[in-house]
């Protein structure tokens, strides 16, 4: 599913009967763009920035966006079903 924050756009995996933020993303077409605007305001191009319980990806994905091919965004995801998500989003 494409998701579009900002002009900028993320494939992702998203499985709706998953619930929770699938679910949200799929009937809502974005979670947290609240969210994502503070995030945007404070991650520039180059910077190194975490994500600790990236659940699906949204937030990692549009992050990569934001550092660019200078920075880099680390992951974490404890749930494997999540992970592998965010590795099909990213394949």
């Amino acid at each position: 599913m494409e998701v579009v924050f900002g002009g900028l756009k993320v494939l992702m995996f998203i499985k709706p009967n998953n619930g929770g933020v699938d679910n949200y993303i799929y009937l809502n077409s974005i979670h947290e763009p609240e969210m994502l605007n503070v995030i945007r305001e404070n991650v520039q191009a180059g910077d190194v920035v975490v994500d600790v319980g990236a659940n699906i990806g949204q937030h990692s994905l549009f992050m990569s966006q934001f550092v660019g091919e200078t920075g880099s965004v680390y992951s974490f995801e404890p749930l494997q079903s999540n992970t592998d998500s965010i590795k099909k989003a990213l394949s």
